[in-house]
């Protein structure tokens, strides 16, 4: 995964598994997203979504899952570009998985992991605020 893949704007669509091979082998992926189920959230995080993989995986841009998957995503569903890459696929027990290990992270566990200057030596936030 390369830092052009995390993601500004992630909207989340609940599929069946018989339409993941459907998904991936269209090049108009999003549109039949769209005709076919319905959004389940929208997750405005704009510029916070690399600080916050950052705090849950301690790798700027890589991870091991289950909690990269709340960033990165899992299984590319084909190859055409949203900006960020392709839409990704993680499947229920994925999802299953994912939330048992966010309801282990504790906010005082982020907040120890937080280091400004580590976010700025791994260009987390590259020259978007100065050290005044």
């Amino acid at each position: 995964m390369t830092k052009r893949h995390i993601f500004k704007y992630r909207k989340y669509y609940r599929i069946r598994d018989e339409d993941r091979l459907r998904f991936s082998l269209s090049k108009s992926v999003l549109k039949i997203a769209r005709k076919t189920r319905k959004t389940i959230l929208t997750n405005r995080q704009g510029l916070a979504w690399p600080g916050i993989h950052f705090l849950l995986i301690g790798d700027p841009w890589g991870g091991e899952p289950p909690l990269k998957y709340v960033v990165l995503g899992g299984e590319a569903l084909g190859e055409e570009e949203f900006g960020y890459g392709p839409p990704q696929y993680i499947t229920p027990e994925q999802i299953i998985e994912t939330a048992k290990s966010l309801s282990e992270v504790s906010i005082n566990e982020l907040r120890k992991r937080y280091n400004p200057d580590r976010f700025f030596d791994e260009e987390i936030y590259p020259k978007i605020w100065d050290e005044g």
